[in-house]
């Protein structure tokens, strides 16, 4: 939902600056490919940079209830997922590692890590 309503948003916008375009005679008033791209691009930047932090809170939620479940019924709820979820990432999560990975991706694990 909110990257339909990001996209009707800049897609209007995008039409109404067509259309101005159009009065000063300048195209023909119609939204070309390249800007249906980019007001497709700008709605899924907007959409991740505003529900990507909630999947992060839902996602550590969901596996601190189930290291819980292991471990027994001790700290459990929001609070305590908010404050792992706040929490820095560990030392082993180097981003040199990752990109690593991408680029060179028939490279096993045990071989980055040399």
């Amino acid at each position: 939902g909110v990257y339909y309503f990001f996209y009707q948003i800049f897609r209007s916008r995008a039409e109404a600056a067509s259309l101005r375009r159009s009065i000063r005679g300048i195209g023909d008033g119609s939204v070309g490919m390249f800007q249906s791209l980019t007001v497709a691009a700008l709605s899924g930047c907007v959409n991740v940079l505003l529900t990507n932090p909630i999947w992060v809170v839902v996602t550590r939620m969901q596996t601190h209830r189930k290291a819980n479940k292991q471990q027994g019924p001790q700290d459990q709820g929001l609070t305590s997922a908010l404050d792992k979820a706040l929490q820095p990432a560990p030392v082993e999560n180097v981003p040199h590692k990752t990109i690593n990975v991408v680029c060179i991706p028939d490279h096993s694990p045990s071989r980055i890590r040399q």
